[in-house]
């Protein structure tokens, strides 16, 4: 009832034809982003958080059921140990239509700044502006072309 610190794996399934169902490619997934599903609740479990490292410090988090965190899969993260009672959990992990991670955080970053220009004056030739530019940016990085 622990998990001690870890990065999850880049890629996921099967990587050789000899262990594949199909077509090489076909069985295997890019972990962009993993995702932890809490299914227990908070207090019948002591400890089990989970817990991320991060340059702000150690980020813990033991939510209630049903709740889930995302985050990027190259992240150290673990599991604290359970002290009493059963945590239980489902993890997942996605891919990104936008395969590059600074691409990623390109769109993001851009996406983000256009939203606080809307929220301040959603007519200003900025706003749309910036909306459309992290439009376009998530449109060529989703078809693999560079922004």
């Amino acid at each position: 009832m622990e998990y001690g610190t870890h990065i999850d794996s880049a890629v996921i399934g099967f990587l050789n034809q000899a262990n594949a169902y199909g077509p090489f490619g076909q069985n295997y997934l890019r972990t962009d982003f993993s995702m932890t599903v809490f299914l227990a609740e908070p207090d019948t479990y002591g400890g089990g958080e989970l817990s991320f490292e991060s340059p702000w410090g150690d980020r813990r988090y033991k939510l209630l059921p049903g709740s889930a965190i995302v985050y990027p899969t190259g992240i150290p993260h673990e599991v604290r140990s359970v002290t009493y009672g059963t945590r239980l959990a489902a993890v997942l992990w996605l891919q990104s239509m936008i395969h590059d991670h600074e691409q990623r955080k390109l769109v993001s970053d851009l996406t983000a700044l256009a939203g606080m220009l809307l929220a301040k004056d959603a007519d200003s030739v900025e706003a749309r502006m910036a909306r459309d530019v992290a439009s376009t940016a998530l449109r060529l990085s989703a078809e693999g072309r560079p922004v």
